[in-house]
């Protein structure tokens, strides 16, 4: 009995992608440019996490490698051990990259308002500033 041929065309998944991609995240770099690395986009990434366990398992233990990369980074940065060190910078690409693990959660402010909405007034006074009120 012949073998049935699968729909659409044939994956470009590999199960050494695994290692290579832990190894990748494991430098400080980012999982969508491991996509470059490998000539895939970011959906074929994201399918093959979504399909292969070992993959996806592959990336949430590179993730938390690349998080220590960067915490390290963070802290010699914070220590002086990085002339022009970009604390600004730094923390920007902490919340962009792992602001799902905690590195997000102070900047969220929620503003709850009931009633009317009243515009301030404003008075603009002419003069040189000077004032003897």
């Amino acid at each position: 009995m012949k073998k049935k041929q699968g729909r659409g065309r044939p994956t470009l998944y590999k199960p050494e992608y695994c290692e290579l991609l832990e190894n990748h995240l494991a430098q400080g770099k980012s999982y969508l440019a491991f996509g470059a690395e490998i000539n895939v986009t970011r959906e074929t990434l994201y399918e093959w996490e979504r399909v292969h366990e070992e993959f996806s398992d592959s990336k949430k233990r590179g993730i938390l490698k690349s998080l220590k990369v960067w915490e390290n980074r963070l802290e010699d940065g914070l220590l002086g051990k990085i002339p022009g060190f970009n604390t600004t910078l730094a923390i920007f690409l902490m919340k962009c990259r792992f602001g799902n693990m905690g590195y997000r959660e102070r900047d969220v402010v929620e503003v709850e308002h009931s009633g009317a909405v009243i515009a301030p007034t404003v008075i603009f006074k002419a003069g040189n500033g000077d004032s003897t009120d």
